[in-house]
Parts: structure tokens; sequence; C-alpha cells
């Protein structure tokens, strides 16, 4: 029987060492309360931050890709344009509207006033 008591005195001072360094981390915390806060404001920050970056990085992606075929359609584009100037895409084009080119060079006509 002098074990059962010496046991219980065992587990209770087990007990309040345990609840001893609770409290003393409790303590710690409260002394120490604006420092840790201002953890967790930076480790916000961070968090902020780094999603920020990385949704920056995916738009600026977004842009170069449509940039890129944006300059693809242009250079299409002009090379349509380009082929629809030339001399023999118009007369083509004309030859249905009845028109036709020149066979010979255009000649300057007299003027009568120079006489």
């Amino acid at each position: 029987m002098s074990q059962e008591p010496q046991q219980t005195k065992s587990r209770l001072n087990e007990q309040l060492s345990e609840l001893q360094r609770k409290l003393s981390f409790f303590r710690l915390l409260q002394a120490n309360i604006t420092y840790v806060m201002f953890l967790v404001v930076i480790g916000l920050l961070y968090i902020w931050n780094s999603h920020f970056a990385e949704k920056q990085v995916r738009k600026a992606e977004y842009l170069q890709r449509e940039l890129r075929d944006l300059k693809s359609e242009y250079m299409t584009l002009n090379a349509q344009l380009s082929k629809a100037r030339q001399q023999s895409e118009i007369a083509k084009r004309v030859a249905p509207m009845g028109l036709e080119e020149l066979k010979t060079p255009p000649f300057k006509l007299p003027n009568a006033s120079n006489k």
C-alpha cells in the first residue's frame, strides 16, 4: 500500500511540472507577443509577395505569348498585302471588269499652246 500513494505523488509531480512548463511557455509568449505578431505579419507579407510574384510571372508569360501571336499575324497579313500589290495580281483582279494592261508605253501629248 505504500507504493500507491508514492506513485500517485510522482504522477502529481509530473503533472505539476508539465503544467509549469506550459505556464512558462505561455508567460514567455505573453511577454514577447509584439515580437510574435511582428513575425506573423512578416510571414503573411512573404506569402502575399510570393503569390503576387507568381501572378506577375503568369501575366508576363501570357503577354509574351499574345505578342508572339500578334507578330505572326502581322507578318502573315503583311505578306498577303505585299502579294496583292504586285502588278500581276492587280491585273488578274481587274481582268473580270474588262480592264487590261497597256501593251505600248504611254506617250506625251503635244501642247497646242507651245506652237
